[in-house]
């Protein structure tokens, strides 16, 4: 779980360094295209990586139950990373208590209390 948490981003990671690249040679970038091409390009770069990588299957299927869950059974931890997901996702205007309804803190079996314990400090949240 901890290693599919650093590994989720991988593809953003390789993304951006490959558009610093061409910045460096010389082309041009502003901030929207730097946007759009994290929007529809990075998830086929971590793909890419982590297959050329060899991840091990069942990592890779960790890493994609951040992003999403397809059906069937899930691992808890699976259901952990896709929950982190929504959670660093929630607009700030919008009560951790919303996420108890979603479907990994469902099958978690969440409790109100235990939302209530996350350290504000430690959730991205932003405005939306």
């Amino acid at each position: 779980c901890y290693t599919a948490g650093l590994l989720h981003n991988i593809g953003e990671l390789a993304l951006l360094r490959s558009l610093q690249d061409w910045q460096e040679a010389g082309g041009e970038l502003g901030n929207d295209d730097i946007e759009q091409a994290l929007r529809r390009r990075a998830a086929g770069f971590g793909s890419a990586l982590r297959i050329r990588w060899r991840l091990p299957f069942g990592l890779r299927e960790l890493i994609a139950a951040y992003y999403a869950l397809g059906s069937g059974v899930f691992s808890r931890e699976a259901l952990v990373l896709n929950l982190v997901a929504q959670l660093l996702a929630l607009p700030s205007n919008q009560s951790l208590d919303s996420l108890l309804e979603s479907r990994p803190a469902r099958m978690l079996g969440l409790r109100q209390d235990f939302l209530g314990r996350i350290p504000e400090h430690l959730l991205g949240r932003h405005d939306g």
